[in-house]
């Protein structure tokens, strides 16, 4: 891990973790194309109208997987931590009898089993949900955005 400017971070690694107010996102993209070019961007941001203005209710048609790949010109983004409380991501992390579920998915194989192994890493079960497109059921208001789900609850949930 390494701190920096915005430019910095998104030069720095191969992974970039993008967790923002949804409406930087376009410019983000405009700003760091050349930075992010080619790199595993792990996306936890959500558009809301409140917050993000009317474009919001575009990105959520969409979903915001889909958005954020097109919004940052990359087919290597795996949407990933959007939908946990930040308590739980501080506090639950290694949850005894089960760790808590974080739900994921993406288009690229490659970028989604690096994301895989950073959740695990990071004290969670990753559950994948599929393509990017299908992200969009675990955006804040759908059905699998719920949380604080073991990877059986939620395994359960989707059917697996």
């Amino acid at each position: 891990a390494h701190v920096g400017l915005p430019r910095e971070a998104a030069a720095f690694g191969t992974v970039v973790l993008v967790s923002v107010p949804y409406g930087a996102m376009p410019q983000i993209g405009i700003d760091f194309a050349a930075e992010l070019a080619g790199k595993v961007i792990i996306d936890t941001s959500n558009p809301q109208e409140r917050r993000d203005g009317a474009e919001a209710v575009e990105w959520l048609r969409k979903g915001a997987g889909v958005s954020t790949a097109e919004l940052l010109n990359s087919r290597r983004v795996v949407r990933a931590y959007n939908c946990i409380p930040a308590a739980s991501l501080a506090n639950q992390a290694n949850r005894q009898p089960a760790r808590l579920a974080i739900p994921i998915g993406g288009d690229d194989a490659a970028a989604v089993a690096i994301a895989e192994r950073l959740v695990r890493d990071s004290g969670f079960d990753p559950v994948m949900v599929g393509s990017l497109a299908k992200t969009r059921e675990f955006d804040l208001g759908q059905p699998l955005a719920l949380g604080n789900l073991s990877a059986a609850e939620l395994r359960g949930r989707l059917g697996q």
